[in-house]
């Protein structure tokens, strides 16, 4: 699905960026960095402001250098 993101789900993929669950952080990360949504690389540097666990600030990082 975050390959595949767009405005419409804007609001549940930034919940789920956001949620409690590291091992969706991650999976959303390596999604939306497949996306062709242009905002998505916004939404992983806020997502990456925010982050506090060590995998999912990498795999932000990684996604956001593609």
């Amino acid at each position: 699905m975050p390959a595949r993101a767009d405005e419409s789900q804007r609001d549940r993929l930034i919940a789920l960026l956001e949620g409690g669950d590291p091992t969706v952080r991650v999976g959303l990360a390596v999604g939306l960095s497949k996306s062709a949504n242009s905002a998505a690389s916004s939404w992983l540097a806020r997502a990456y402001l925010r982050e506090e666990d060590v995998l999912v600030r990498r795999a932000l990082v990684s996604s956001l250098g593609q």
